[in-house]
């Protein structure tokens, strides 16, 4: 008699949550030695579990919990080859699969993931057996003994116990630090490096690679991030920055150029007329968000115009709005969709123009995180990212600058880059605000993880690194002067965009004033370590869950 679906799938998802917990116990503690591949790790995991379950018991904890015998028994060699094939096939190939694609995201070898699950859910409900049993030549049966009510009582106590451990060994998911990788030997070649090459400071780090190169791009961070731009103002502030002179900002609306150009060379005759005046320049924003509110970017281009108050003409900084140009009188939501298709060739293209047309020697170029991606092996008809189009037109005199940052390489969710080694190195050399080059440095030879969708290597998409600022101490600062003055306009913008680019998270924020009056530290991995913390519960509930209808349905059996 075959057996019923949730009593076949029931005991697949205690066994599976025994794996997945002793899979975060053994990876705690073997992240103090040593970084461990966790897809692995867990291949590992699953495949010694089911061999000791069949070899010991000829079944699993979860098998045993619904009363569910294996009729076939077999010869210990036949159960370690049987055992071995069926881990290759699964968790083995999905999870290379998914390995793979998290290194580069795929849509073909994601549609056959897709695929494969459709088929394993098929071949479940039609044939009534999990493929893996079909491998395992498994054949289940129900005994009319019991489970004993003491050992799903053990089972459970042991899963709480566990869960409790992997919970302790983290920090409130709520700090601005939930996480500190371990100081463990995969740390030491970047501190030895370090420590071997003692990093200049991350302004000289710049102002070397002008020497080198005459046009270089910043990587920034998430837009709003306050600490980036307290360096570009060090940056802009030192006098070799009067051999240089021109910026250009991606999130500036090329419409505005004229506007933006006056404001930075006006000589306003107050603090408070000027605070006016920078606010009006906010305004210049980009078209693809509404309301551009960073209190940084109001900070840096009064930091350009106050510098400029005190420089002759011929030394004055200028601004470049290098975003898609258009005027909000005529902007819709369906236009702006358009053009921000081709919107990194649009940034990359205008960059080139107003520094060919203007005859620039040297320039700053401010591009956010993918913009400033070059992947110098693709051909001009490939180009994905603005920097791009402006390496292709300099060639060698163009240089690009990784800002420490986030990575986006688990899901759509914030991650520290490499898992937190980078970010532990510093810290356990209290080592900050320094750059380096990419090249011959373990930074460099690390596989580029902050974006999925790029191949390579760190060296092969960025010249050079800047550590300016443990993650814990970035911030998001508060209101900018007069920006209420404004207010009125930045809604007017948000409703032509209405049911476009998210027009409504920009009204509410507008209104509700996300960004408070005091600063707050970056809460990038909320999500990625907080994320951990609900598979964990999860695990709980479906092993609860699955442990109560098996204690349920074993006195059927009794009666």
């Amino acid at each position: 008699m075959k057996i019923k679906l949730y009593l076949r799938i029931l005991p697949g998802v205690i066994d599976f949550a025994i794996i997945a917990l002793i899979y975060k116990l053994l990876n705690q503690s073997i992240l103090t030695l040593w970084e461990v591949n966790g897809y692995f790790l867990f291949t590992c995991c699953y495949f010694v579990y089911y061999l000791l379950s069949y070899l010991i018991f000829n079944t699993t904890p979860g098998h045993y919990a619904f009363s569910q015998v294996n009729e076939v028994r077999n010869r210990p060699f036949s159960i370690v080859l049987r055992e071995a094939i069926k881990t290759i096939v699964f968790p083995g190939i999905p999870v290379v699969m998914i390995y793979f694609m998290q290194i580069r995201f795929n849509p073909f070898l994601y549609g056959i993931f897709i695929i494969s699950c459709i088929v394993l859910l098929l071949i479940n409900v039609f044939l009534k057996k999990h493929i893996w049993d079909l491998l395992a030549i498994n054949n289940w049966k129900r005994e009319r003994k019991k489970a004993s009510f003491p050992v799903l009582l053990a089972m459970v106590s042991l899963m709480l116990v566990v869960l409790n451990v992997s919970l302790i060994a983290r920090l409130d998911p709520l700090d601005a630090k939930p996480f500190s990788y371990p100081a463990n030997r995969s740390v030491s070649p970047y501190t030895d490096w370090l420590e071997a090459n003692k990093p200049m400071g991350a302004v000289d780090y710049v102002f070397s690679l002008f020497e080198k190169y005459d046009h270089v791009i910043i990587s920034e961070r998430t837009h709003s991030e306050y600490t980036q731009y307290e360096f570009l103002m060090e940056v802009i502030s030192d006098s070799r920055f009067n051999q240089v002179r021109n910026i250009h900002f991606e999130a500036l609306n090329a419409y505005y150029q004229d506007e933006m150009q006056d404001y930075a060379h006006t000589h306003f005759s107050d603090e408070d007329m000027q605070n006016e005046k920078t606010a009006e320049a906010m305004t210049y924003g980009t078209i693809l968000w509404p309301w551009f509110g960073s209190v940084n970017l109001f900070d840096f281009l009064k930091k350009v115009n106050t510098l400029n108050t005190d420089l002759p003409d011929s030394l004055k900084l200028n601004i470049y709005c290098a975003d898609i140009a258009g005027k909000w009188d005529t902007i819709t939501g369906a236009n702006v969709l358009e053009a921000a298709l081709t919107r990194d060739e649009y940034i990359g293209q205008k960059i080139v123009q107003y520094i060919q047309e203007t005859n620039q020697e040297k320039s700053l170029i401010i591009l956010n995180s993918r913009h400033a991606f070059i992947e110098k092996q693709l051909a001009p008809d490939e180009f994905l990212h603005a920097a791009e189009y402006i390496y292709h037109a300099f060639g060698g005199a163009v240089a690009n600058v990784l800002l420490n940052a986030i990575s986006f390489n688990v899901l759509p969710m914030s991650s520290p880059i490499q898992s937190g080694k980078w970010d532990k190195a510093f810290e356990l050399l209290e080592m900050n605000k320094v750059g380096f080059d990419f090249k011959d440095s373990p930074f460099g030879k690390d596989g580029f993880d902050f974006n999925p969708f790029v191949p390579g290597r760190y060296e092969d998409i960025y010249t050079g690194f800047v550590y300016w600022e443990y993650p814990e101490n970035h911030l998001f600062l508060g209101k900018y002067p007069y920006r209420e003055k404004f207010n009125d306009l930045y809604f007017e913008r948000a409703k032509k965009l209405e049911g476009k680019l998210n027009s409504e998270h920009y009204i509410r924020m507008i209104t509700n004033d996300d960004f408070p009056e005091n600063p707050r530290g970056a809460s990038y991995f909320y999500q990625y370590y907080f994320i951990g913390y609900i598979i964990n519960i999860v695990l709980l509930l479906s092993f609860l869950f699955s442990v109560t209808i098996a204690f349920f349905t074993n006195r059927k059996i009794r009666r």
